[in-house]
């Protein structure tokens, strides 16, 4: 299970040390130096080009369980746990005016999916696809295989676990500031965007509670440049959920999300490390004649990223 909204961190510094005299600088993490005092414009959301090329390896770690009792005694219990790794060179074809993607071609060196001690491939190595993104309000976005052929329903699943197909609000809209910040700094995140943006899902009721904050945690060298280290928090309680029978009873339900990764000052390099960290847990108790029965769900995904720059695409 993963979050309705995809979070992302750019971030871009565009001040400078003061020219007068400071106090000794403080080591940060990589072996980096900041100078306290200093303070970074956080940018989040950078104009992407057509033509532009970065790799991508991801890693997800995904496990649930869902369990049912009936008068205080487990019924029924299942669980599922996997992994999914994925190597591959990405190719933005299709941008908004302001730099969105809203298209991408992906060349899969490997898609890997390891469940139950077994090993298999989500799609075969050096398969082609072909990702559409586009907003909420006006559709779902697409994944489909370029030179045409069929993808199931589970890979379609899997292959939307790495590819983002939705178009919603950018980072800096949800995490943003538009005050420069110093190390340490924290701001709220605009969660009242947030909620309008999913206005009218089915998720939120007048119990349901979204907040959540970001913070400037660092700078840090990476693959030998400089970057600002981002960490944001966001929580979800009392939500509702879709589907559920007449007279269910959400006993309680509730979201966090860590995310954190170290993005180049240069505002020309895209994200070089991302990590983000989900936790769902939720209590149902279910309409059964004569029985107090009650569902609960209990969900954790970790997922993990590193990107690299490559040479732009030919014309």
């Amino acid at each position: 299970m993963r979050l309705l909204l995809v979070f992302a961190f750019a971030v871009a510094a565009c001040s400078s040390p003061a020219a007068e005299p400071a106090p000794a600088p403080t080591a940060t993490a990589g072996g980096a130096t900041e100078p306290p005092g200093e303070t970074y414009a956080v940018s989040m959301d950078r104009r992407a080009r057509v033509g532009e090329r970065y790799h991508e390896h991801t890693l997800i770690r995904s496990r649930s369980t869902r369990v049912i009792k009936v008068s205080g005694e487990v019924s029924e219990r299942e669980s599922e746990e996997y992994e999914l790794e994925l190597s591959a060179a990405i190719t933005v074809t299709a941008t908004t005016p302001d730099g969105r993607v809203t298209g991408y071609d992906v060349d899969i060196e490997r898609l890997e999916l390891r469940q139950g001690g077994a090993s298999t491939d989500v799609v075969p190595p050096r398969s082609r696809v072909r990702v559409a993104r586009v907003a909420p309000d006006e559709g779902d976005g697409s994944i489909e295989l370029i030179g045409g052929g069929h993808l199931s329903d589970e890979q379609l699943d899997f292959l939307d676990d790495v590819f983002d197909t939705s178009l919603g609000l950018g980072d800096d809209d949800t995490f943003g500031t538009d005050e420069p910040q110093a190390v340490g700094a924290s701001w709220p995140m605009d969660a009242a965007g947030a909620r309008r943006e999913l206005g009218d899902s089915a998720m939120f009721s007048d119990a349901t509670e979204l907040t959540g904050q970001t913070t400037l945690t660092g700078v840090t060298d990476v693959d030998g440049v400089r970057c600002l280290q981002l960490e944001a928090v966001l929580e979800m309680g009392g939500f509702m959920l879709p589907d559920l029978p007449d007279g269910a009873v959400v006993e309680h339900s509730l979201l966090r999300g860590t995310m954190s990764g170290a993005f180049p000052i240069d505002p020309s390099i895209r994200r070089l490390r991302e990590r983000q960290e989900l936790h769902t847990a939720m209590r149902v108790r279910l309409p059964v004649a004569g029985m107090t029965t009650i569902l609960e769900v209990q969900g954790d995904e970790v997922e993990t990223s590193e990107y690299r720059r490559l040479d732009a695409a030919a014309p």
